[in-house]
């Protein structure tokens, strides 16, 4: 092929792409991936809003369980049993609360029992676990279960009468504080939910 046929070969428009051809294939090509990079970012972020609304729920509905079993709170200590084998009627600290209550599982009344929440570890992460034991001696079987298993913070808070000043301990095991607050923090994958709760203990006597 001589020179000739080899200039002409070259500007043969069905030779190959033109720089215009390239240069427009270059631009669909950015604004296509500009549009899917903006689309999988809003799924992203979509997928982020109800991760944290289906967090906030959790959240919201394990401060309800809790507030549910602090407003059956008894006040008085177990009668009939041996004064050294006493069980406590409320004991709480910042992160752990143990309290007497008439507690239901959904419909289903259980009774009155021991009513214990704090934070254990779970396979390297933390949990929320509620205890439940029999109020009399005689009685038997203790019930755990986790309530959930991403917390990240727990904080209690304690009132007693005649008080101005929430406090984060209650030892007085043989007195109800006037009012409990708490507030719950869940965590998963950098996302983080909240939920805060204000008790006033009612204060019933338990009829033996």
């Amino acid at each position: 092929m001589d020179l000739t046929e080899r200039m002409a070969s070259a500007n043969d428009p069905d030779s190959g792409f033109s720089l215009i051809e390239v240069l427009v294939a270059l631009v669909l090509i950015a604004m296509m991936t500009s549009i899917l990079t903006s689309a999988i970012g809003q799924l992203r972020k979509m997928g982020e809003i109800n991760q944290k609304l289906i967090l906030q729920q959790e959240t919201d509905t394990v401060a309800d369980q809790i507030a549910m079993d602090l407003q059956t709170t008894f006040r008085k200590p177990l009668l009939g049993a041996p004064s050294t084998s006493k069980q406590d009627v409320f004991r709480g600290t910042s992160d752990a609360i143990e309290f007497v209550a008439a507690v239901r599982i959904g419909f289903k009344s259980l009774g009155v029992r021991q009513v214990r929440y704090d934070i254990v570890d779970n396979g390297g992460r933390f949990a929320l676990q509620r205890t439940l034991k029999p109020y009399h001696f005689e009685e038997r079987g203790v019930v755990r279960d986790l309530v959930s298993t991403h917390m990240d913070r727990m904080q209690f808070q304690y009132l007693g009468e005649n008080e101005t000043v929430w406090r984060t301990t209650w030892d007085n095991v043989n007195q109800l504080p006037l009012g409990v607050r708490f507030n719950l923090i869940l965590g998963e994958d950098k996302i983080k939910a909240a939920a805060t709760r204000q008790v006033w203990l009612p204060h019933i006597p338990l009829l033996q």
